[in-house]
């Protein structure tokens, strides 16, 4: 039985490195598979480490470079496996740091508490920083409001939630970021080395321990708040990656001490299997730098927009089924902000504002 669990483990490590590859699968989809516990959270856990994947081979075009992000700006210099290696560190990271803080948290459930009559006001605060950052602070509050109606309508539609979602995000950032892609360059083939920043990983899993304790923010949206108040980390990728792995880890203990998950995915594993933690981290991590060269080699040959686009539209499809149409405005409203070079943190309005007014109107 044991052997037969490692395996589980084992075989779910590998697939979730691979299809967290997949622009806009989500991790809450992906807890949607019937699998054992062990594999499915080996999947989930190993699909966050490769999660980066997606923003490097939606790498926009040179012309866009006012809103690359730090790895997609390493790929237009050939370096996409330091990239993938930076960012894998700060996932293995994420999760030894994790470990060490595990004691602490029940220490930190007094935070949410103290705003549980007012629990509006820091995530109104939260959503604020991501546009008050923007250099298009106009038209990053447009994008933040328009998307938080356009969420609050598609969630009342009668979908379940994960068709909703797959079919948003997908259009909204894998559909319309694959649009901007640009041709690749040439990258280097040479097996990346092992890169690691603490103290940057470190300021990563302060985000994911803040996911954990309030709704509605997402990745993107933690980075922006901890780097307001910590500053802008050294390494901004290893922080990304850790942010990644430690906001799934933190999120069992939230449904353990607050009975909120804040992860479809954790609430459908339920419980955090600590003794799978380091060796499917460590795998993943020692997989995917052996991976990045391979896949740099075939980016350079090949043009993988179109496959990937069709594959994107073929899991919306079977995962969002009669949802599949909201696609086309979701992707829509992701090309436009694009096109006004905003940074698309400020779409995630789309599940902050509804998570806002329903605090507003008393929701607990």
């Amino acid at each position: 039985m044991a052997l037969l669990g490692l395996l589980s483990a084992f075989g779910g490590t590998i697939f979730g490195l691979l299809l967290g590859a997949l622009p806009g699968v989500h991790p809450n989809l992906l807890a949607l598979l019937p699998l054992p516990n062990q594999a499915l959270f080996s999947l989930v856990l190993a699909a966050l480490f490769s999660s980066i994947l997606p923003a490097l081979l939606m790498a926009p075009s040179a012309d866009l470079a006012a809103v690359l992000l730090p790895g997609q700006a390493m790929v237009h210099q050939g370096k996409m496996g330091d990239a993938v290696a930076e960012f894998a560190g700060g996932a293995l990271l994420g999760v030894a740091l994790f470990i060490i803080l595990l004691p602490l948290y029940p220490y930190l459930l007094n935070l949410p508490q103290i705003f549980s009559r007012c629990f509006w006001l820091p995530l109104i605060i939260f959503a604020t920083i991501p546009v008050l950052r923007s250099g298009h602070k106009k038209w990053a509050l447009i994008f933040f409001l328009l998307s938080g109606f356009y969420g609050g309508l598609i969630l009342k539609l009668p979908y379940t939630s994960e068709q909703i979602l797959m079919a948003h995000f997908g259009g909204m950032f894998g559909l319309a970021g694959l649009l901007r892609a640009g041709r690749m360059v040439g990258q280097q083939v040479k097996p990346p080395h092992p890169r690691f920043n603490l103290a940057s990983s470190l300021v990563g899993t302060l985000g994911g321990l803040l996911i954990s304790l309030f709704p509605a923010i997402s990745p993107a949206q933690a980075s922006a708040i901890t780097f307001s108040l910590l500053g802008k980390p050294e390494n901004q990728l290893a922080a990304a990656g850790a942010t990644a792995t430690s906001a799934f880890l933190f999120c069992f203990l939230s449904l353990k001490h607050l009975a909120k998950a804040r992860s479809a995915a954790v609430q459908r594993l339920g419980v955090l299997q600590l003794d799978l933690l380091l060796p499917v981290a460590l795998l993943a991590w020692l997989v995917l730098l052996k991976l990045a060269p391979l896949l740099a080699r075939q980016l350079g040959r090949h043009d993988l927009r179109t496959p990937m686009a069709l594959l994107l539209l073929a899991v919306t499809l079977v995962v969002a089924r009669e949802a599949s149409w909201l696609v086309l405005p979701s992707f829509l409203l992701g090309t436009w902000c694009s096109n006004r070079k905003v940074e698309k943190v400020n779409l995630m309005g789309s599940l902050m504002v509804p998570t806002i007014f329903w605090y507003l109107l008393g929701g607990h």
